[in-house]
């Protein structure tokens, strides 16, 4: 199982996303050594939290917006604080960045609309709305840095603004400005480039470039001195157009001027005014019904994604956080000993001993183990054969519904195209071109759908044969580490019996009374009987108003009485005598090897204060 990063009691399980304010992770916080609920982590950028006095009002404006309860402000939960980090807690959204979610359709060829895209930065402006009614320093607030990557879109269709409104608070950083600047480039509004004030009207620059990006296919970007008004005269798009119509060119060249213009005076005054243009001069189909369609690309773009994702998670709530490793005690006793035991017992190869005791047991752990992942591979290959006909029935299911949608769509186009009057012969010509592009467009749709739909069966297939590849390889290992298992635990055995052959051989060459070291014996001797130290006036008048420690030794012989009894160190004659005394009124059971009493040496500490 994956080893996960730890940090202020957060399990941060996959890298997400990288925004304005930090690394995005989905992670669980830590409870009873196991995950909680999924959660968005992200770690903020140092050079965040470097001046305090600027992330004081960062986070109290994060705080802020949360206290708004404006739901489609995506805001922590929980702001997080150690010397080394900050962190930001979101509850989970399963969906991606706009960012991501521009790049993957770029790359899956499959194409955000005309349709699509506006419906898109309309549901954005209807955020942005919202959020204005939050009042900071008796002005409406603004998010300020509407890049795609402050943009979330869940896999419901729902879109969500992270990091609303800390843009103001940033640009008054030199640090700051630079890292924002590095990381951005072209996406950031040129007023903030200019290091001018930014303004709502920045929100309306970002959301002209999201347009401009998703139809285009290409970021937009004008160098000092270039003519703003050539930047659109030979556009180009990334698909089709709804229509061909003159007038829908211009006011779409009007749009982006109105939005990409680098004097924000010259873009549209407030987001109402930018809404309702969008309302005017284009006919998009989708502004009903934006979550629902948003939903349903979501889930032709990310069909497969989502699928693993949710094993993904499943897996990561299933983990457990290792226990660290307890510190082996390394206490070995001293004192006497006998050249006749001590050759005897130096005849033991101690590697051989610790390989019976030791390594056969991890050995045999470690093949058990691998057995039960070969049955994990096995389970898990018949779960991906499963799983991936349902992915497939599902798939053929939402794209068979896909091209009935397209039908009714392009059926009311044609309709529309048709029911125009067209009086003139340019008119016509242009009509039946009109028709014509639409039509084309639509049999376009329909031959990536189908390519679509062709290579998903043979990834399908592909992931199917592999799963049955591990399957089949995983049985073999299975049985090839049972085969281990099984000689494994014979030869424990066998060394088990060798070890308990010698070890009756020594025993009966120990005779009783026969002094040996600690570390010999099999039961050490317990105390049974005798005074107490701690008791003697004698010594409480000695040790008075000090702290002392004594240490003794005592020889314990076969029948359990003190014998002998000496002192480390530097000790008053008067205490070793009044111990000395006391520690022969010792009794013990005997030390033994094996069933034999033996004599030994044993370390009496005494701590007198």
């Amino acid at each position: 199982m994956n080893e996960y990063k730890i940090i202020n009691n957060y399990l941060l399980f996959k890298q997400k996303f990288t925004d304005t304010s930090g690394v995005s992770f989905r992670g669980a916080d830590i409870q009873e050594n196991k995950p909680g609920e999924h959660k968005l982590i992200t770690d903020v950028h140092p050079f965040f939290t470097e001046d305090e006095a600027t992330w004081k009002r960062i986070a109290l404006l994060l705080e802020g917006v949360k206290k708004s309860n404006i739901t489609h402000l995506y805001s922590p939960d929980r702001i997080v604080r150690s010397r080394d980090n900050t962190l930001l807690i979101f509850p989970y959204l399963k969906g991606r960045t706009l960012e991501q979610v521009m790049d993957d359709s770029q790359k899956r060829d499959v194409p955000v609309n005309f349709d699509l895209a506006f419906s898109i930065v309309m549901a954005i402006a209807d955020q942005l709305d919202v959020g204005s009614t939050i009042v900071v320093s008796g002005k409406k607030s603004f998010h300020g840095f509407l890049t795609p990557d402050n943009i979330i879109v869940d896999f419901d269709g729902n879109i969500f603004l992270k990091n609303y409104g800390i843009a103001p608070f940033l640009e008054q950083n030199e640090k700051v400005y630079r890292e924002i600047e590095m990381k951005y480039g072209a996406w950031l509004a040129p007023e903030f480039l200019r290091k001018e004030k930014i303004s709502a009207s920045s929100d309306i620059y970002h959301l002209g470039y999201i347009i401009y990006r998703m139809l285009t296919g290409k970021y937009f970007s004008q160098t000092a001195g270039e003519d703003f008004d050539s930047k659109f005269s030979n556009l180009s798009f990334s698909h089709f157009m709804p229509t061909t119509s003159k007038d829908y060119i211009t006011h779409l060249i009007n749009f982006f001027k109105k939005t990409l213009n680098p004097d924000p005076m010259k873009r549209f005054n407030n987001i109402r005014e930018f809404k309702d243009y969008i309302a005017n001069y284009f006919e998009i189909e989708e502004l009903s019904s934006v979550t629902f369609n948003l939903s349903y690309f979501m889930n032709s773009l990310y069909a497969r994604d989502m699928q693993e994702e949710e094993r993904e998670m499943a897996r990561e709530l299933e983990y457990v956080i290792p226990e660290p490793e307890p510190e082996e005690a390394a206490a070995a006793e001293s004192g006497g000993s006998s050249e006749i035991v001590e050759q005897i017992l130096s005849g033991l190869d101690d590697s051989d001993r610790s390989r019976s005791k030791w390594l056969l047991p991890v050995i045999i752990g470690a093949l058990l183990v691998a057995v039960g992942l070969g049955f994990y591979f096995i389970s898990q290959a018949n779960k991906a054969k499963v799983e991936t006909q349902q992915v497939q029935a599902s798939l053929k299911q939402e794209l068979e519904s896909y091209k009935k949608q397209l039908d009714q769509e392009f059926e009311t186009k044609m309709k529309a195209i048709e029911q125009r009057t067209a009086e003139t012969a340019e008119e016509k010509k242009a009509q039946e071109e009109e028709i014509r592009k639409a039509r084309e467009q639509r049999e376009e749709l329909l031959r990536r759908e189908r390519e679509r739909l062709a290579k998903i069966e043979q990834e399908e297939e592909a992931e199917e044969a592999e799963a049955e590849k591990k399957r089949l390889e995983a049985e073999q290992a299975k049985r090839a580490e049972q085969a281990k298992i099984d000689e494994a635990a014979e030869a424990k055995r066998r060394e088990e019996e060798a070890a308990r052959k010698l070890e009756e051989s020594i025993n009966a060459k120990i005779a009783a009374g026969e002094p040996l070291e600690m570390k010999y014996v099999t039961t050490p001797p317990r105390k049974t009987g005798g005074d107490d130290p701690y008791s003697s006036r004698t010594l409480r008048k000695l040790f008075k108003d000090r702290s002392v420690t004594v240490t003794s030794e005592i020889l314990v012989d076969e029948k359990g009485t003190v014998s002998r009894v000496r002192f480390k160190g530097d000790v008053e004659a008067e205490a070793k005598l009044e111990l000395s005394q006391i520690l022969a009124s010792w009794s013990f059971s005997p030390a033994r090897r094996g069933a034999t009493p033996v004599k030994v040496w044993m370390e009496v500490p005494l701590k007198f204060e």
